[in-house]
């Protein structure tokens, strides 16, 4: 892991303290529409097209307008560098999922994506990460909102107040089709976090969820199943997810988020799994949004042995929640 440990080093060196976030308050860049007809599922193997086949009947609109207002992309001009980030990214992940050597790989194409600390970037990246996976061919994408006590994918696309993961876990007589939401982004379908519950951590624990995760699988062997989790240290819930994921994303905050903090964090992670290592490098732009606005920066990934599975590139990827 040396080479986790210099990019954490230099974190160290160039930490000026956390800057104060951004007063949460609703910026919507989605709303949820009835649709006319059902969209189909992308089911690539012949074996899965005895599952279901449809989607249901309301769709997220996704308001890229919004969400550069939000600060969740960059400027037009710079579009095509970030596209172009989210591709460096991706490239790993894809690998793990489903290249030659997934098969090594136990669900591989569950990806969790998580932080060390709050306010590091996760649900930035997580978002765009899974916009920029559904843009791949034969690919399908369903971005699952499991961060319980701060729900802000739901809350960003309109579903906050929708049933979701929880209340599927916990109702035996709930069914998934009934809970996802198709999006206006080819290939994305999404599942809201659901209604709180105190025995969340339980849940995401339980068998229940586990035969989730395989009915997905076999339902879409093409279909990434990409997790948006709370912080690794501070919450149990995160702890359960680790269990049932095939390979990791962790999201630092270069300059603020603390070099210990973030090994603490990877120390939580099965060293077996692929774990990829996010770093955002934030500086302020001159846009402010609910996310703290945009940002540019400079982001390299990493596998848990310590080898660069990417080159380090510039990017506008950064945002503090």
């Amino acid at each position: 892991m040396s080479k986790i440990v210099d990019a954490l080093r230099k974190i160290q060196d160039e930490r000026g303290g956390r800057p104060p976030e951004a007063t949460e308050r609703p910026h919507k860049i989605g709303r949820i529409e009835a649709t006319s007809v059902d969209t189909p599922v992308l089911l690539v193997d012949e074996a899965a097209q005895s599952a279901s086949a449809s989607l249901p009947a309301r769709i997220v609109q996704i308001d890229r307008a919004a969400m550069r207002d939000a600060g969740l992309i960059p400027p037009a001009e710079d579009t095509r560098k970030f596209d172009e980030e989210y591709r460096v990214i991706k490239r790993p992940i894809i690998k793990n999922a489903f290249g030659a050597n997934a098969k090594d790989i136990k669900q591989g194409h569950v990806v969790l994506v998580s932080s060390a600390l709050s306010g590091d970037g996760k649900t930035f990246t997580c978002l765009n990460l899974a916009l920029s996976l559904a843009q791949e061919k034969d690919t399908a994408v369903i971005l699952i909102d499991a961060d319980i006590p701060k729900p802000h994918i739901s809350t960003l696309l309109d579903a906050q107040d929708e049933p979701g993961l929880l209340d599927y876990l916990d109702d035996t007589s709930v069914k998934l089709e009934e809970l996802e939401l198709a999006t206006s982004a080819d290939g994305l379908t999404f599942l809201p976090a659901g209604k709180f519950r105190h025995n969340a951590t339980e849940l995401l624990s339980s068998k229940r969820m586990q035969k989730l995760i395989d009915y997905l699988s076999r339902r879409n062997p093409r279909q990434i199943v990409l997790i948006d989790s709370s912080p690794l240290l501070q919450t149990t819930e995160s702890r359960a997810l680790t269990a049932i994921a095939g390979q990791m994303v962790v999201v630092v905050r270069a300059g603020v988020t603390p070099r210990e903090a973030v090994m603490d964090a990877l120390a939580t992670l099965d060293t077996s799994k692929p774990t990829n290592l996010i770093l955002n490098q934030v500086r302020f732009g001159k846009n402010r949004g609910y996310y703290g606005g945009y940002y540019g920066s400079d982001s390299s990934t990493y596998t848990d042995d310590g080898m660069p599975s990417s080159s380090s590139s510039s990017a506008s990827q950064a945002n503090n929640r």
